[in-house]
């Protein structure tokens, strides 16, 4: 694939992400792949020439040429004035939702489970089974899994654990306990969800024991890890949530700064009745 036609990939790339948002966006992106054409033909027409000379002497002879010439760079030049004028303008809005969409892919922080082994058979989605897990904190990521496995339409669950640190041993050591907990509850769904681990996501070996849950710089850099695998599976980045329940404060942290792209969410799990808030952050312009 040459120079040009990855560019052009990513643009369309950037068309298909972004577009839909925002329909001044969309016009835009739309406008600056037209441009970005007849830049490249022009520079390539101009190239086969093969003599500078004559090269230049098309350019002096022809208007549009110039004009095919200094449209994107100028259509650049102006994007770049406007976005460093409305960066002190925006601020970040957060809208919380009782009823948040269900996602295709939702990404959990695994806390240890606690003392006692977790033995919780039934359905998933019935209230009942869900309270088997009693005071365990495994109770809060089976809440999230139920609430949008109830919908149909979940298809992956990716788990982050805690490595090891000098306070407590990392939760990479239960993550296969805490799949072979949760998978028989999905039973009845045809297909149901998978259950990964952030290594066996992203096939990078140092994922294996897991993400420092007290820095907020490593988990971000493994969202972003989640979330480029992901798109590799054909899962666009609104259609995944990542629950900030588990963990740290960085994880909440984390999960925010990692939802700041448009479109991105992720939720909670309140510990006192139990239900999914869904946030969504999106930037506003002040006057």
């Amino acid at each position: 694939m040459n120079g040009e036609t990855r560019a052009r990939t990513a643009l369309i790339r950037v068309l298909k992400e972004f577009g839909g948002l925002n329909p001044k966006v969309f016009l835009t992106l739309i406008f600056g792949l037209i441009l970005f054409e007849l830049f490249v033909e022009t520079v390539s027409r101009l190239v086969d020439e093969g003599s500078v000379a004559a090269a230049w002497a098309q350019v002096e002879a022809s208007r549009m040429v110039w004009l095919r010439l200094a449209g994107f760079p100028l259509l650049v030049l102006v994007l770049w004035l406007g976005a460093r004028h409305m960066a002190g303008r925006l601020r970040i809005s957060v809208d919380e939702d009782l009823q948040p969409l269900p996602g295709r892919a939702l990404i959990l922080f695994l806390s240890s489970r606690g003392k006692d082994p977790v033995r919780v058979e039934g359905d998933i989605r019935e209230a009942g089974t869900r309270a088997g897990f009693g005071r365990s904190s495994w109770r809060m990521p089976a809440e999230a899994i139920a609430y949008h496995h109830g919908h149909g339409w979940l298809r992956h669950v990716v788990v982050i654990p805690s490595c090891d640190t000098e306070k407590r041993p990392g939760t990479w050591r239960e993550v296969d306990e805490f799949r072979a907990t949760i998978t028989p509850l999905l039973w009845d769904r045809a297909p149901a969800p998978e259950i990964v681990t952030l290594a066996e996501l992203t096939g990078a070996p140092g994922d294996a024991e897991g993400v420092h849950f007290e820095l907020a710089g490593p988990l971000v850099d493994a969202l972003h890890r989640c979330y480029g695998a992901l798109a590799a599976r054909n899962v666009r980045g609104r259609d995944v949530v990542v629950d900030i329940t588990g963990g740290q404060k960085p994880a909440t942290v984390a999960g925010a700064v990692i939802a700041l792209n448009e479109g991105r969410r992720f939720q909670y799990v309140s510990m006192h009745d139990y239900r999914v808030r869904g946030y969504d952050l999106t930037y506003d312009a002040t006057d």
